[in-house]
This record gives C-alpha cells, structure tokens and sequence, in this order.
C-alpha cells in the first residue's frame, strides 16, 4: 500500500504563482492584439486630422 503525502504548502504557493505568471501573459498578450484589432492602438488614439506628424 502506497501512501501519499500531501504537498507542502510552498510547493502549492508557487505552483499558484506560476500559473498565476502565466495567466497574466496571455490576458496581455490577448488585450494587445484585441485593442490594437478594436482601432485603440497608440497611433490611432493619438492622431487625427489636426495632429502633423513629420
């Protein structure tokens, strides 16, 4: 019979902490590609018809 043990709390802190890093990218990552999608880059935020650009 084989027993397990549980996992130590600091080895469960930082596997939350890595998926946690990783959840963070990919929102970043999908929120640049969506805004930049949606017209809300910094080029088209920040230009217009009155802006001169050289």
């Amino acid at each position: 019979m084989i027993i397990d043990l549980p996992k130590s709390g600091k080895e469960q802190t930082m596997k939350s902490m890595w998926l946690a890093f990783a959840a963070i990218i990919v929102l970043a990552v999908i929120a640049d590609f969506g805004l930049n999608y949606a017209g809300f880059s910094t080029a088209d935020v920040t230009s217009g018809p009155s802006v001169r650009l050289d």
